[in-house]
């Protein structure tokens, strides 16, 4: 059998009453142990296909030492 892996970007959903700077500062430190600071909003993007919206931003490492993680999300929809 084949192991394959899989690189991503750090993301997930938005929280309930959590902005999209919130979510990204957060959903960066869970995946990678990075601690961020956002310096500039790049794009926001619908997509049509999943009803939703992307949000990219450049960021600074504040502090933390980089660590592979898993990705609980992609991991729940290939179950």
């Amino acid at each position: 059998m084949k192991s394959e892996t899989i690189w991503t970007f750090p993301g997930g959903r938005i929280e309930e009453d959590e902005t999209a700077l919130d979510c990204a500062v957060r959903e960066v430190f869970e995946e990678t142990g990075l601690i961020i600071s956002i310096t500039k909003k790049v794009c926001k993007m619908f997509s049509e296909r999943i009803n939703g919206k992307y949000f990219c931003f450049l960021a600074e490492i504040v502090s933390g030492n980089a660590q592979l993680g898993s990705d609980p999300e992609l991991s729940q929809n290939n179950q």
